[in-house]
């Protein structure tokens, strides 16, 4: 879909242009086709029956919506702010070097947006592998990933400064078919120091994904805003006042020298554990004691009963489907169903992220409610309220579970965990690294 999209820009611009004759609206109708013949080719997937996913009904979750959105943000930014500093950059270099600086700056900055791309299609291709790895504690894999993306994007690197180094004239005359020697000269200077970026420009594109991807949005933000906005605008003024040209040339490559240095240190800190990384790897052992357990109950896990909750209860429920007297229409057998669907979203929404265990224990209360109910009116319609055979055992089965999670450890266990882990500074540091609050069950 991708590579048809792109293909077809490029075939109907010149379709558009040239045999039809309509000029720039051409170019600029073939580049809106562009993502529709994508969607048309990635469209018959979602007509087709086979496919596992289709749009469905749900309530809006604010907690999930910002989750989304924290994490699309680097890239958001990434891509806007290319934008806005290239007309920063325009109206610095008009004031110094007139339109002739801004042409030469052209050449530059069409080849910057190409290499940059190529840095984006790296961390793009990472970023499904470190979500899945991440998902699933794998962290061995995630080390691994992030180890061959970057000696890719060096190596990327290494060929791309190579070639500018050495090519910049001829570069620059493709550029420059009037053979402007002043223009000429300015973009050969401005390609061999620009370029200089290209390790550390590579190196914050694939960090900013791989923080995006291990939820640490923060730290994403922090690199894909600085080094679009915060650093490289203040510093373009500066060396602009301070070198001229050179300076402008430079205020890229020493941009993203700085903010490379940030995000080493925001990942080293992460894998010797300093700061945040500690609250980090503390809060991961405290999430974990939802599936796994603490020491002191012994196996028992908050996970396991509120599985075993589900499950019982939905044998109860079935079975009341078939009871004489209840049935489908039975407004309590409707309200259980209603109830365990609430429970099993819940579940569902707690194992991706997207909720906590305040409403997981909303959604129990509603559950144990409902399920009460409905066995109560089971046992008036039956011949001996005090012999109800299987769906009997099953309801036993639900309240054992129930009496199990009022007995666990788990909410001991997160309390002592708040007690140490909290603070000012705690909480800065966990806004910093993307640290969620580990909640209680209550």
């Amino acid at each position: 879909a991708m590579i048809g999209g792109s293909l077809s820009n490029v075939v109907l611009d010149w379709v558009f242009i040239f045999p039809c004759g309509m000029g720039i609206f051409g170019a600029v109708f073939a580049t809106g086709l562009a993502p529709i013949i994508s969607m048309a080719i990635l469209s018959p997937h979602f007509f087709r029956r086979k496919n596992n996913f289709h749009p469905v009904a749900c309530r809006p979750q604010g907690r999930t919506l910002g989750r989304i959105l924290s994490s699309g943000a680097p890239s958001l930014v990434t891509e806007a702010s290319s934008g806005i500093v290239i007309i920063a950059f325009n109206a610095l270099i008009m004031g110094l070097e007139g339109n002739t600086g801004v042409a030469a700056y052209g050449v530059i900055a069409n080849l910057s947006l190409v290499v940059i791309a190529i840095y984006t299609g790296i961390a793009q291709g990472i970023q499904p592998i470190l979500s899945r790895s991440y998902g699933a504690g794998d962290r061995k894999s995630l080390t691994a990933i992030l180890r061959y993306a970057m000696m890719t994007m060096v190596c990327v690197s290494v060929v791309i400064y190579g070639a500018v180094l050495a090519c910049a004239p001829q570069i620059a005359a493709v550029f420059n078919s009037e053979g402007n020697a002043t223009l000429q000269a300015i973009a050969e200077q401005g390609l061999r120091l620009y370029f200089i970026a290209c390790p550390f420009a590579g190196c914050n594109v694939v960090m900013a994904m791989y923080f995006t991807s291990t939820e640490r949005p923060l730290p994403a933000h922090a690199i894909s805003l600085l080094r679009g906005f915060f650093i490289i605008l203040p510093m373009a003024f500066l060396l602009a006042a301070v070198g001229k040209m050179v300076g402008i040339w430079l205020a890229f490559p020493v941009t993203e020298c700085l903010v490379a240095l940030l995000a080493v240190v925001l990942l080293a800190a992460g894998a010797v554990g300093i700061g945040g990384a500690k609250l980090a790897a503390r809060s991961r052992e405290a999430a974990s004691w939802y599936t796994a357990g603490v020491p002191a109950d012994n196996g028992y896990t908050l996970s396991d009963e509120l599985n075993e909750r589900a499950n019982t209860a939905a044998n109860v429920i079935t079975t009341a489907l078939n009871t004489p007297g209840l049935g489908a229409e039975s407004g309590a057998v409707q309200a259980a169903q209603v109830a365990l669907d609430g429970f099993t979203a819940c579940q569902e929404a707690v194992a991706a992220g997207g909720a906590g265990m305040s409403e997981m224990y909303r959604a129990d209360e509603a559950l144990d409610s409902a399920i009460n109910l409905l066995y109560g009116q089971m046992q008036e319609l039956a011949a001996d309220p005090l012999d109800m055979g299987a769906v009997g055992q099953q309801y036993g089965r639900f309240n054992s579970a129930g009496t199990v999670l009022g007995s666990l450890h788990y909410n001991e266990a997160v309390l002592d965990y708040q007690k140490d882990t909290g603070g000012p500074w705690a909480s800065v540091l966990k806004g910093l690294f993307g640290i969620k609050e580990v909640e209680v069950f209550g």
